[in-house]
């Protein structure tokens, strides 16, 4: 059973207009995924990576994302599809927002770092448009969730029980109940950083507050943050 996956469905079910990610930018940008649109977009992502790419389960993932609301979404698709998200150099797919082509991965994917995560002009070759697949993907995901994902950091290899554990022992640290607002900023790393992002919240019912601004105080106030993360 993907707990992840069906615990996104339960919240969008229940209170799918209700905030589930709200990003702040550098540059002053604001969006903000209800549990509704995060279901969607992870739906969508999930799908260009089975469907339309092809990706093989198991295939190792890197995220070369800044602290966006994009990296939730594909922390998500990555479990759903059943994909092994990494940190290593050693990557099937490459997913970054820059337009150069990351080395020799067999799937180099551009996404879009809008706010609104449109697409932009075609990538050059050999670059696949995230933005512009998913558009055309459906908005429920018509295939069966992956049995199980990883994360592989290293010399630690993190099976989905093993992620699910510790979103829950990092919810419990933090003070986060059902209901709260999580702010991360920057200068966090993985696995804390994906947990905080993702699994974290979702698993307590809560929602992240992802801050690119140096300005946390001013965020955590607006957003009516009841947790964080400390870098």
């Amino acid at each position: 059973m993907d707990e992840f996956w069906r615990a996104l469905q339960r919240r969008a079910s229940r209170e799918g207009g209700a905030p589930a990610v709200t990003w702040y930018g550098a540059d002053g940008q604001r969006a903000e995924l209800s549990a509704t649109s995060l279901l969607t977009a992870v739906a969508k992502t999930a799908a260009v990576l089975v469907d339309e790419w092809e990706v093989p389960a198991g295939a190792r993932v890197r995220l070369d994302l800044p602290l966006h609301w994009q990296l939730p979404v594909w922390l998500a698709a990555c479990d759903l599809a059943g994909m092994t998200v990494t940190d290593s150099a050693a990557a099937d797919v490459v997913v970054g927002m820059t337009p150069d082509p990351p080395g020799d991965a067999e799937f180099p994917v551009l996404v879009a770092g809008g706010a609104f995560g449109l697409p932009g002009p075609p990538p050059p070759a050999p670059l696949l448009d995230h933005a512009r697949d998913a558009m055309g993907q459906p908005d429920a995901f018509l295939g069966v969730p992956a049995p199980d994902s990883a994360w592989d950091l290293g010399a630690r290899r993190w099976d989905r029980p093993d992620i699910a554990g510790a979103a829950r022992s990092l919810a419990a640290d933090l003070g986060l109940h059902p209901g709260g607002r999580l702010l991360v900023p920057t200068g966090i790393g993985a696995p804390t950083l994906w947990l905080a992002v993702w699994a974290t919240p979702l698993l307590v019912g809560a929602a992240a507050v992802l801050c690119e601004t140096s300005d946390t105080a001013a965020v955590a106030a607006a957003e009516h943050v009841t947790a964080r993360v400390e870098p």
